[in-house]
């Protein structure tokens, strides 16, 4: 548990009733049950406490911890994890710049937008800069450096990275641009989870080297962003067809006329596409300025361009939570009891071992198939139609296995949420209550 919610578990004092007993502390008690690490003890300390009170303490505290671990706005050097390993990738780390405005709070009702930028590889990483940027924005923004070729840059040296990676066909290219890609989709999914991140309002941008890897997560990731800013850059050597995955997405292309680096003539055959196209292009084909010439100066301009547009993201029924033999994560499901023994001894293993194979939830209707497994636990989300969530005393109907169980009524739970919290750090899940299930 971080140091921050230490200290202020102790300067939290319980309030005492009219009757002289000790009233429960809210924010005190889910505190503590946060630094004991959500042993039974502690979170039976929470019992019958109001669910709407204890996810409110856990909003207060986790925007505290949050805001407690970066440096004025700027966090430096945090290591990826990704889940993919390429011949690029196999012996490289990189790592991401994060700033995070000083009015963030947890509150999923209040989430921020997003803007990426992939860095350039020659160019230092953004650090102090950053907030000079993020303040000209029209509204508190979390902005995100992945540093992906600039450590790649780094590592190799000026020579060898334009010779392995610009140059030289024998490296296969591609592979080091698709990698960026992949590395960036890491990030935004690592933010995502950590923080309140409006998912329909997530933009890419950046000069040269950065907006052309702005083109290729427009085309190759469109599902995540609302726009994105190329600017004096090269558009993706990619076929026309994959174009059209920008069909939905907000796009501002910047260029300057006498840009000695990228020429501006080279762009202009791929805005008149997509604007013969219909799509949602904006060319600014800037009259004297050179190479990314007018980017500060523009920024606050360009940042209001994109903040009005945005990209509906639909019903979510994977999270990463539990795996499962079809590779299937549902964020509000978890098998709570097993039907099937489960031995490492090989000649007893079963052959279909428990494992839930899909589940979905979506407007009221629950569906799991599962093998092995005797009960599940559904967690609900207070909250309006969508994937895992609803109201107290609402049903929703589970089908097990093609079997219809008929309705299941959802209960209220305060500790479910601060037991998630234990385990993933984070509110971006904030259950309301969980209710189990029998399978057939």
């Amino acid at each position: 548990m971080s140091t921050s919610l230490l200290l202020l578990l102790l300067a939290c004092q319980g309030d005492t009733g009219d009757t002289g007993t000790p009233a429960i502390d809210i924010e005190a008690t889910v505190a503590a049950a946060l630094a004991a690490g959500c042993d039974a003890e502690s979170l039976d300390a929470l019992q019958g406490a109001d669910p709407a009170q204890v996810r409110a303490a856990l909003v207060g505290l986790d925007t505290q911890a949050k805001l407690a671990d970066w440096t004025p706005g700027v966090s430096h050097n945090h290591p990826v994890d990704v889940a993919f390993v390429t011949p690029l990738l196999s012996e490289f780390d990189f790592d991401y710049t994060l700033y995070v405005p000083e009015s963030y709070t947890a509150d999923p009702d209040a989430p921020m937008p997003l803007y990426v930028d992939p860095a350039h590889p020659t160019d230092p990483v953004r650090d102090e800069s950053m907030p000079t940027y993020a303040e000209l924005a029209p509204e508190p923004m979390f902005m995100v450096q992945v540093n992906f070729f600039n450590r790649l840059y780094t590592d190799l040296g000026d020579d060898a990275y334009y010779d392995e990676v610009v140059y030289n066909e024998d490296f296969d290219k591609v592979d080091a641009y698709q990698d960026n890609v992949g590395a960036i989709d890491a990030v935004v999914a690592e933010l995502k989870r950590r923080f309140h991140i409006d998912p329909e309002r997530i933009y890419t941008g950046g000069v040269s080297a950065e907006g052309n890897s702005a083109w290729m997560q427009g085309i190759l990731s469109s599902e995540v962003y609302g726009g994105i800013l190329p600017v004096s850059a090269g558009t993706a050597g990619y076929d026309e067809d994959l174009y059209r995955n920008l069909e939905n997405t907000g796009i501002l292309v910047v260029h300057g006329t006498e840009d000695g680096l990228v020429d501006v003539e080279s762009v202009d055959p791929t805005v008149e596409m997509l604007e013969g196209w219909g799509f949602d292009i904006e060319y600014w084909r800037m009259e004297g300025e050179g190479h990314g010439t007018m980017f500060t100066a523009l920024f606050d301009e360009m940042t209001e361009w994109l903040f009005a547009r945005s990209r509906p993201v639909g019903p979510r029924t994977v999270h990463k939570g539990i795996k499962s033999a079809r590779d299937v994560d549902a964020y509000w499901l978890a098998a709570s009891a097993l039907s099937v023994e489960v031995s490492g001894d090989a000649d007893i293993y079963p052959s279909a071992p428990p494992a839930v194979l899909a589940a979905t939830w979506e407007a009221g209707a629950v569906s799991v198939e599962a093998s092995g497994v005797a009960q599940v636990e559904l967690r609900w989300i207070e909250g309006d139609a969508g994937p895992a969530t609803g109201r107290a005393a609402d049903t929703v109907a589970v089908t097990v296995n093609g079997t219809d169980l008929g309705p299941v009524t959802l209960e209220e739970d305060p500790l479910v949420a601060v037991a998630d919290y234990c385990v993933h750090g984070d509110v971006t899940r904030l259950w309301a209550g969980r209710v189990r299930v029998d399978l057939p």
